[in-house]
C-alpha cells in the first residue's frame, strides 16, 4: 500500500484509520478498511485491554538521523505550522 502525502498549501490527503478488536482479542490497525498490523492478545497478559477499551490515545516521535543520535533535534513534526494558519497548512483530525 503506497501512502500519499499532503502538500502544504495544496492537495490534502485523508488517512482513514480504524482500530478494531477481533473475537480472539487481537487489536487490528486498519487503513481504508485494510488490516495492516495488529497487537496480539497475549501481550496484554490478562490486563485491561484483554477485554476491550473505551478510549484511544496516540502521539508521535521525531528522529533526526543527521548525526544527533536522535536527541535534541529541531526537526519539525508534520508541516511545522500551527492550525491557526488555516486548512491546508497543518494536520487536522476529525470524526473521532
Amino acid at each position: 500500500m503506497k501512502l500519499q502525502s499532503s502538500t502544504y498549501g495544496g492537495q490534502q490527503i485523508e488517512l482513514i484509520m480504524d482500530i478494531e478488536r477481533d473475537s480472539t482479542g487481537n487489536w487490528w490497525l486498519c487503513l481504508w478498511g485494510t488490516p495492516i498490523g495488529y497487537w496480539p492478545s497475549d501481550i496484554y497478559n490478562e490486563g485491561a485491554l484483554t477485554y476491550g477499551a473505551d478510549r484511544l490515545s496516540w502521539g508521535g516521535e521525531i528522529y533526526d538521523s543527521s548525526g544527533t543520535g536522535g536527541f535534541a533535534t529541531l526537526t519539525q513534526m508534520g508541516s511545522g505550522h500551527f492550525s491557526s494558519e488555516g486548512y491546508t497548512k497543518a494536520c487536522y483530525v476529525w470524526n473521532i
